[in-house]
């Protein structure tokens, strides 16, 4: 059997042989860029803001390791801990920082690139925190969304598949009857995060006009933060 991709419109419109494609590739490869798409965004999962799928694939294709970690997602619906790192390891890489193996890390040193003179930090209105790699507790979340995903695609032979609530654990939760992704778990901000943006303002100071300093501290052993460096958007490389 072989499999045609119709894309394209007007005079640009073409088949893609996806069969003559997969043959280039082991079925390892193959697995993994399936699981791929899911972790940067396909219908039911959500993107990093501004990494987009192309800096991605260029990361995969880089580290022939990932495939192997990306192939595990959806073999099992219970996600565990070391999958969790590796993947944890390879959005650390899809933001152009392969050394630094922990989100919380990477964030903490991008937030000290973007606010930081001499070792303090500067309120800008120009930083989108949105563009910040997520935190680990809403990594977690992200990687239980597209494990169930990915766990429904390689059992669509299945006539009947054994599928569990996809509120048991899998990332999302029902607010209002709706289904909705939970993004993190636990408080927003660390307690040590509060109390340094409540003694950044003074009382007495306008907020509008302020230009309020605080000293950077070191980085707590979980730091997260509001933005879950998620985002539902199609964003492009």
């Amino acid at each position: 059997m072989v499999i045609l991709f119709d894309t394209g419109t007007g005079n640009k419109q073409r088949l893609i042989n996806i069969t003559e494609l997969a043959e280039g590739y082991t079925q390892n490869h193959c697995t993994a860029l399936m699981c791929l798409h899911a972790y940067t965004r396909c219908d039911t999962t959500s993107a990093f803001k501004g990494v987009g799928k192309v800096r991605p694939l260029k990361t995969l294709q880089k580290t022939p390791k990932f495939a192997a970690v990306l192939s595990r997602l959806g073999e099992e619906w219970n996600i565990n801990e070391d999958l969790i790192n590796d993947l944890e390891d390879f959005t650390c890489a899809i933001y152009s920082r392969a050394r630094v193996h922990k989100v919380d890390e990477l964030r903490h040193i991008r937030i000290k690139e973007l606010y930081a003179r001499e070792d303090q930090l500067h309120p800008s209105k120009n930083v989108d925190l949105g563009s910040l790699p997520p935190c680990r507790r809403s990594l977690e979340q992200h990687i239980r969304r597209v494990n169930y995903q990915v766990g429904i695609w390689k059992r669509s032979h299945i006539p009947e598949p054994d599928v569990p609530d996809v509120k048991s654990g899998h990332g999302w939760v029902l607010k209002d009857d709706k289904l909705e992704p939970l993004w993190y778990t636990g408080d927003v901000l660390p307690q040590q995060l509060i109390d340094i943006t409540d003694d950044a303002v003074e009382p007495d100071s306008d907020d509008s006009d302020a230009d309020c300093l605080y000293q950077l501290p070191d980085m707590p052993d979980h730091f997260s933060g509001q933005s879950s460096g998620e985002s539902t958007d199609s964003d492009t490389d």
